[in-house]
């Protein structure tokens, strides 16, 4: 497993599936913190024992880079720059779950009801032929915290096309609450239904205070979102 993950181009290749992965194998390697001798962000579902391994390609980890660090100029913007903790790819397991993010953050005070067994916010980046896995990837991050997570960010980056997407919980289960498409053309860029928007509820937790003018939504314009493209 170990040779093919490195044997594997993840510029190419950014997903390796496997099937009938026993249990011991992931117990060793949450013990270690580092699954076997690798990078790789792992999913696991103990009950059908699949594993799905993702390696990091440039692409990918450039769109991740970005994203955090928009996320932080933000948070400093808002004077709140301890208001929620960055904690990376950190592993959550419960149950028959074990889960890495590519990106996932914590509210430092907590609303009731809500755990720290999982993030309120993650992020998952991937290529847009692997959108449809990216949205499962939301949905199930959604429905095994049980709403824990509030919101999943996805990202689908081309080397001409980027998209990106929110998701939160509905009514009835997980749901896309906006999708926005920025495009690079021969007159420059072309978007769908930008700007991207995180509200300051969905980040924070809580309602902004109407006395402090700087605790606003976050909002990436179409000359933003184009960065993402711009080393791919």
């Amino acid at each position: 497993m170990r040779r093919l993950y490195y044997d594997t181009d993840p510029n190419k290749t950014p997903y390796l599936h496997f099937t009938n992965v026993p249990h011991t194998l992931i117990t060793q390697s949450l013990e270690l913190d580092r699954f076997v001798q690798t990078k790789a962000r792992i999913t696991y579902d103990y009950s059908s024992r699949t594993l799905i391994m993702k390696g990091g390609s440039r692409r990918l980890e450039f769109a991740k880079g970005l994203f955090e660090t928009s996320l932080s100029g933000y948070r400093y913007a808002t004077g709140l720059r301890r208001g929620i903790v960055p904690c990376g790819a950190a592993t959550v397991a419960e149950g028959d779950v074990v889960k890495e993010p590519d990106l996932s953050w914590y509210p430092r005070n907590l609303p009731p009801g809500q755990g720290r067994k999982w993030p309120h916010m993650v992020l998952h980046v991937g290529w847009p032929e692997g959108l449809e896995y990216l949205r499962r990837e939301a949905k199930l991050w959604i429905e095994w915290s049980k709403g824990d997570v509030k919101t999943v960010v996805l990202m689908d980056i081309g080397e001409n096309e980027m998209g990106i997407e929110k998701w939160v919980t509905g009514d009835e289960g997980p749901k896309m609450d906006q999708r926005v498409v920025v495009r690079k053309t021969e007159n420059g860029l072309a978007a769908l239904n930008p700007p991207f928007v995180m509200t300051f509820q969905e980040l924070f937790l809580r309602d902004p205070d109407p006395e402090k003018p700087q605790e606003k939504d976050w909002v990436l314009d179409v000359e933003q979102l184009g960065e993402y493209m711009e080393f791919c």
